[in-house]
């Protein structure tokens, strides 16, 4: 009953965005962010683990700037080696610029139990897209210590075209006392 509300949410908030103009959407929206008990800068969080995955929704107001989101986490494929997940979000925000109306995005994350671990996202605004992509190493993983190298690629892409890539390499280490 749970997951029906939370897709029956993020596909209301889909509709408000797609259906209805900013002014329109924000006068719908707003009595939801003044009929609550709560104040400003407060956040609702409702979380449920499942073994289909888990599932969230977040409702915001954080002076004026009222927030909607919905998200999902599962994983996708697991075996004696390794663990993929998956996950995906939807935010409708309502308030003044210079905030994007919406944001969305999808991610694969990938652990090896050798300590080789990927991961892509791909996150939208309007007319921007932004993609990156992580793949490493931990050497040491012993609980208290860990070593481990790393690379990254990050790229945006406007209306005008791609920005050019961002490109780098990693050492981690971290030792707890």
């Amino acid at each position: 009953m749970y997951s029906f509300k939370l897709i029956l949410s993020v596909a209301l908030v889909a509709m408000l965005n797609e259906i209805c103009s900013g002014e329109a959407a924000e006068m719908i929206a707003s009595p939801v962010f003044l009929l609550t008990p709560y104040q400003s800068e407060d956040t609702i969080y409702r979380h449920r683990r499942s073994p289909q995955g888990k599932f969230g929704f977040t409702a915001e107001n954080n002076n004026g700037n009222n927030l909607l989101r919905g998200d999902v986490k599962q994983t996708l494929l697991s075996g004696t080696h390794g663990q993929l997940d998956g996950n995906a979000y939807y935010q409708r925000n309502f308030g003044p610029a210079p905030a994007p109306r919406y944001e969305s995005g999808v991610g694969l994350n990938y652990n090896h139990n050798s300590g080789a671990f990927a991961s892509a996202q791909y996150d939208k605004v309007p007319n921007v897209g932004h993609f990156g992509a992580k793949a490493g190493y931990n050497f040491i993983n012993d609980g208290r210590t860990s070593l481990g190298v790393g690379a990254s690629y990050d790229r945006v892409y406007t209306p005008v075209g791609p920005t050019k890539p961002n490109v780098g390499g990693f050492l981690n280490f971290r030792h707890n006392f």
